[in-house]
């Protein structure tokens, strides 16, 4: 078991050999700043990439995009089911979330957002992840 303290690239490489390739220091960074997240202190960032990399199976996705996936899902258990919310969470630091973050619900922009969030809830990696 990888312990819950700073990842390296070769535990992620170790951890999922089959992208070991795609594992890169920006990736390894990302996932050392997810682990202080309360979502994923019982169980760490890289046990729950172990736990649903069959998602990966035959999927054409990033590991970034893999790692949003299951951002995006635990935010989504832990917000009751918000995805909104869940989606703010995980791209926070996109333009498109940025500008539409704060706004009041009334606002077109608020809508553009809840709109590219239930795509994200519907996309084949977050239902394959939500299912397994």
């Amino acid at each position: 078991m990888i312990p819950s303290k700073t990842v390296t690239k070769a535990d992620l490489q170790n951890a999922i050999p089959d992208r070991k390739n795609a594992i890169t220091d920006e990736l390894v960074d990302l996932i050392n700043q997810i682990q202080t997240e309360p979502e994923f202190q019982g169980e760490t960032m890289v046990q729950t990439m172990i736990t649903y990399q069959n998602a990966l199976k035959g999927a054409r996705v990033s590991m970034r995009a893999y790692v949003n996936a299951i951002r995006f899902c635990a935010y989504l258990v832990s917000m009751d089911d918000n995805y909104t919310e869940a989606y703010k969470r995980t791209f926070y630091d996109t333009d498109f979330v940025k500008v539409r973050a704060n706004v009041s619900t009334s606002d077109p922009r608020y809508a553009e957002l809840t709109s590219a969030a239930s795509r994200y809830r519907r996309s084949k990696l977050v239902v394959d992840i939500l299912t397994l």
